[in-house]
């Protein structure tokens, strides 16, 4: 009888132990998928901010202060019309000594101009 009684107990320690697992694994998926949702949306939220110019602060320099061209991204060379490259002087000795590369193999065939 005694065993009876304690394999009895076992079972329902068992059973308690197995629900509070399952229990404990829903809470855990749950706050996994509330976090998750949190970084979502933080990071939407985020997106749509970077978007719009901050507000200018009193004392900030204004954009006309600055050169148009800043505030675009930089154009190739055929955007501009180069055709031809120089280099610098100081680089001379260095190409006549066949250490250096003429400047038209060191460039690629349509370089950004800055």
């Amino acid at each position: 009888m005694v065993g009876i009684a304690l394999d009895f107990l076992a079972f329902d320690y068992c059973r308690s132990q197995a629900a509070r697992l399952f229990l404990g694994g829903i809470i855990l998926m749950n706050v996994v998928q509330a976090g998750f949702l949190l970084m979502l949306m933080a990071l939407v939220g985020c997106g749509r901010e970077s978007q719009a110019a901050p507000p200018a602060a009193e004392g900030d320099i204004p954009r006309t202060a600055w050169p148009e061209s800043w505030f675009h991204p930089p154009r190739t060379a055929s955007e501009v019309g180069l055709t031809t490259f120089r280099q610098s002087p100081m680089l001379d000795e260095l190409v006549a000594a066949g250490e250096l590369p003429p400047v038209e193999e060191r460039l690629p065939d349509d370089p950004i101009v800055v």
